[in-house]
């Protein structure tokens, strides 16, 4: 199975009133950085998508072999890079989705949901929960 890991990385952050939540440091990295770094530990294949013009984040990507793709309609928010991802991402591989601000999600946690995925066939949608079955993020 190839699987693509898409992080959705166009939106504005405008909730977090003039910062950017995906530059904050965590483990004395960029969030957005850390969260690249994470997916890449997987072996998988992934990209970025960033809405155009966004140095910054490109910025804190320096240095990562990573492709970022730029998000032509990131004005319709998520939905725009979930539509660019299925793109790029194409038919023959499956598509994991990592949003780039949940800094509690890393290399483990993102590979225990490949391993779930690949053990029911590749086949189905795997959704976070806690240890007691609840909900977690999406």
């Amino acid at each position: 199975m190839t699987l693509y890991i898409a992080i959705p990385a166009a939106g504005s952050s405008s909730r977090m009133r003039g910062c950017d939540k995906l530059l904050e440091q965590v483990d004395g990295l960029a969030l957005l950085r850390r969260q690249v770094i994470a997916a890449a530990a997987t072996g998988q294949v992934l990209g970025v998508f960033l809405r155009n013009g966004d140095f910054r984040r490109r910025e804190a990507l320096a240095g990562l072999e990573v492709p970022v793709h730029i998000v032509p309609d990131a004005e319709h928010g998520l939905s725009g890079s979930l539509r660019m991802a299925a793109r790029v991402c194409g038919p023959d591989r499956d598509l994991m989705v990592l949003l780039p601000d949940v800094p509690g999600i890393g290399t483990t946690e993102i590979q225990t949901a490949i391993d779930l995925f690949k053990s029911h066939g590749c086949n189905r949608v795997v959704r976070a929960t806690d240890p007691k079955g609840r909900p977690g993020t999406p």
